[in-house]
């Protein structure tokens, strides 16, 4: 695989960043070029170099199993990393990923941005973005505090699939309202990246790539990125944005950072429950089950769990865009979406064990369902379960990423 010199080009109110992307076998199917896109405003602090594209494009490139040649400025740090950054990924998925060779043709430590110290936080409008951006403000006082100046809203990652253009427009304009509320700054970016990843990756193991990737075209002016981890330290599974992997794909002056890795989500959820903000714009949905540009369904396995989590906290009516109250049924939606493994469904019963002994019951009930579901999702004949997850599983978003993003504009 080669990564050709990336380019800049200014047009239709965007500045992009954009690089050529040649395999040698032809049959693989992946697009000609990963593009990055950013309001023109932003045209004077865009990167050139090949670190945003090597740090989106290396996972890819270890399932298709060639080496990869950058032909753009390169970061010696980006490049030194990458050995332990493909060792970790191979170790965890070493049926989806075989360690390649780079060989980088002009390596070339990044320049400090314009202003250093200026730090950007991926948000998404979920709980852990909201809690990752209110630790940041509202800071302990007797600690100093990020300068965070920026949030980072991507079009294109697993939240939002780049067909969904109304969709994305839409929370981009209420996500401005809100940093602009907060005296900060929302980029409202895009990119193709999960064009490449589709079919081949899943969500999980990819879910930084789009942010760092996206954070380092603009690291003439950010220092680095905060990047909320939705999972535990005790729990860490396959997953990335964590606080294993991100901080490797860092260069001379930009470094990725890992935030709330210590905390249940139901303590982040506590945390940001009386917030103003994430009383009016908290999303947690799945993004890619619908179109509909309402930020939560209120009905699918993340806006469930959520639910509980609030109505266990006796704080879902204080969510403006999450649908109250939680009745027997939602217990029973909740089982039939459950995920053993992550650790939230303990989280709940422990919380219930502890704080709140009267929905001990329904939780138990709901356990009941969804371990028996994880059972027959686990031992059943394929054949069976196919039949079985038509009605318990949200499906397989994938081929909604593969799509050209052109091919839903009017």
């Amino acid at each position: 695989m080669i990564i050709h010199e990336p380019e800049i080009i200014l047009a239709g109110g965007e500045i992009t960043i954009q690089a050529r992307i040649e395999t040698k076998n032809s049959t693989i199917g992946l697009p000609e070029f990963l593009w990055f896109k950013y309001p023109e405003r932003f045209q004077t602090v865009v990167s050139d170099r090949a670190d945003p594209f090597l740090s989106a494009l290396i996972l890819v490139a270890m399932t298709v199993g060639e080496d990869l040649e950058c032909k753009g400025a390169l970061s010696p740090r980006l490049f030194y990393a990458m050995d332990e950054y493909q060792q970790i990924f191979s170790r965890w998925l070493p049926n989806v990923f075989s360690p390649i060779r780079i060989n980088p043709t002009n390596l070339s430590p990044a320049h400090p941005p314009e202003i250093v110290g200026q730090y950007a936080s991926a948000f998404s409008g979920g709980v852990d973005s909201f809690f990752t951006l209110k630790q940041a403000l509202l800071a302990d006082p007797s600690k100093p505090s990020w300068s965070i100046r920026y949030g980072l809203f991507i079009h294109g990652t697993a939240d939002i699939p780049l067909i969904y253009h109304e969709k994305y427009e839409v929370l981009a304009k209420q996500y401005t309202a809100l940093y602009n509320e907060l005296g900060l700054e929302l980029i409202a970016a895009r990119t193709n990246l999960m064009q490449f990843s589709a079919n081949r990756i899943a969500f999980n193991p990819f879910l930084e790539a789009p942010i760092i990737g996206c954070a380092l075209g603009l690291s003439p002016l950010l220092s680095g990125i905060f990047m909320p981890s939705g999972r535990r330290y005790e729990r860490y599974r396959v997953t990335s944005t964590g606080p294993i992997t991100g901080h490797l794909l860092s260069t001379e002056t930009f470094e990725p950072s890992s935030s709330g890795a210590a905390f249940t989500r139901i303590r982040k959820t506590q945390a940001i429950a009386d917030w103003a903000p994430a009383q009016k714009y908290l999303r947690v949905c799945l993004g890619f089950n619908s179109e509909r540009t309402e930020p939560n369904c209120s009905h699918c396995e993340k806006c469930t769990r959520t639910r509980l989590d609030l109505y266990m906290l006796g704080k879902l009516k204080n969510i403006s865009t999450l649908e109250h109250p939680f009745s027997l049924k939602d217990f029973l939606v909740w089982a039939r979406w459950m995920d053993f493994g992550y650790g939230f469904e303990i989280d709940a019963l422990n919380f219930a064990l502890h704080k709140r002994k009267d929905l001990l019951p329904p939780v138990l009930i709901g356990l009941l369902i969804g371990f028996t579901r994880y059972l027959l999702h686990r031992f059943l004949p394929l054949w069976l379960k196919k039949q079985i997850y038509k009605f318990t599983s949200p499906g397989n978003p994938h081929q909604l990423f593969a799509q050209d993003p052109d091919s839903k504009k009017a």
